[in-house]
């Protein structure tokens, strides 16, 4: 049975269909597992135990819908609607970048600083999704949480998100560029700016291209000239603010002299994600425990 042709068949038919479809796909079997899921509303586990049940055409044709745009390259996330992070669901689309699971690393590391230094006032530069200053604010309950990004479409993304999880009144969303819309000094900074070179942009992975651009590219050749930026706006209004910050592993000592030579009474560290690569750049007074 061919079930792309004849537009219907049981669970089992419809996963090995679309593992042969999505082989170009580094997860086809994960991947055409999450999309049936999606289309049926329902668990991995159910399709596991339900592999003899029959699919009605509407499921067939959704499914395989879901699975040409997937073999195209968009992400499962867009797909979806939703991505799991941090333990939580929040929504994607591509009005915003879908968050990684490296930046929960920047979120600890942001939590740890902030308690640390009992900020609480907490700024989010290019927020996105609004998924970092969400958990910011699920974390730290005596902060208040300012969110920035220069994307109306993101902070869109952003609003809806504080909205699922219940934050909306402890976050402020703000649009503008950077420290342009903040009128008073935080205690603290997390940063998830677009840091990715032009060579970097260049080999992009398929499903990556189908992003924003405006919020992967950094501006230039080192991909950390918002960063320059931010850093230079830090300067000149005389906030020297610990800060933690996303950077790519390749920019590691960059990041280090770039953040050491603007914040010269900051004590700047560079920490490593979960999957052990030079992730975080943080700089602060003392010493948090990370």
């Amino acid at each position: 049975m061919n079930p792309a042709l004849s537009a219907t068949g049981t669970v089992d038919d419809a996963l090995r269909w679309g593992r042969v479809r999505l082989a170009s796909s580094d997860s086809p079997a994960l991947d055409s597992q999450l999309l049936l899921g999606h289309v049926l509303g329902t668990s991995r586990a159910w399709l596991f135990a339900h592999g003899d049940d029959d699919l009605h055409s509407r499921q067939w044709r959704a499914f395989e819908g879901l699975v040409g745009r997937r073999a195209g390259g968009e992400p499962i996330a867009y797909l979806r609607g939703w991505v799991e992070w941090h333990g939580r669901e929040y929504a994607s689309s591509p009005r915003a970048l879908v968050p990684r699971p490296e930046t929960e690393r920047l979120l600890e590391t942001a939590v740890e600083l902030c308690t640390f230094i009992g900020a609480r006032t907490v700024a989010d530069i290019g927020t996105g999704s609004g998924v970092i200053a969400a958990e910011l604010a699920l974390a730290l309950p005596a902060a208040r949480i300012i969110a920035v990004d220069r994307s109306r479409k993101a902070l869109s993304v952003a609003a809806d998100n504080l909205a699922r999880v219940g934050a909306t009144a402890r976050v402020t969303l703000l649009h503008g560029h950077l420290l342009e819309p903040i009128d008073e000094p935080p205690h603290a900074m997390v940063a998830n700016l677009p840091y990715l070179s032009l060579s970097m942009m260049r080999d992009l992975p398929r499903e990556v291209r189908h992003e924003p651009c405006c919020a992967l590219f950094g501006g230039g050749e080192t991909g950390l000239e918002l960063y320059a930026e931010l850093l230079d706006q830090m300067l000149r209004r005389g906030w020297e603010i610990p800060i933690a910050a996303e950077i790519d592993p390749r920019q590691t000592e960059a990041a280090r002299r770039l953040f050491s030579s603007s914040l010269p009474h900051l004590t700047v560290r560079v920490l490593d994600d979960y999957a052990h690569s030079p992730r975080i750049v943080m700089a602060a007074r003392g010493s948090p425990g990370t």
